[in-house]
């Protein structure tokens, strides 16, 4: 906990690299909590390394494949890959698990709105 907390208040502080080292610690004392895969995922899309992203995300829902959140982050690391397909699935699951999660879609890419296949998704 102690390890997870550091992490937290490092990312929050924008100490973004060093939040990265100890969410890998976190992992090493608890490699089945799906939260902290979560968390070193998205770290890993802050940081720009969305292969590592994806992993750890995949992880991260191999562990609890309901988990919204993660999926939504999926989303977003494949649709920066360029895997337009995948990342259209990924934000359905994440939508229909928590549709509230559609809103901050929306915020996040506004440029999107006139899309056809993501006005799609989004209506869905």
């Amino acid at each position: 906990e102690l390890w997870y907390a550091r992490a937290d208040a490092e990312y929050n502080l924008g100490r973004i690299r060093e939040s990265l080292e100890s969410y890998r610690m976190v992992l090493r004392l608890d490699a089945k909590n799906a939260e902290a895969w979560l968390d070193y995922g998205e770290t890993l899309y802050e940081l720009g390394e969305l292969s590592e992203a994806q992993s750890a995300l995949e992880q991260s829902l191999t562990l609890s494949p309901d988990f919204a959140a993660a999926h939504y982050t999926l989303g977003k690391t494949l649709f920066s890959l360029g895997r337009i397909e995948q990342s259209l699935k990924t934000f359905h699951r994440a939508f229909e698990i928590h549709p509230d999660l559609k809103t901050v879609f929306r915020e996040e890419y506004p440029e999107l709105k006139n899309s056809r296949d993501f006005a799609k998704l989004l209506k869905k």
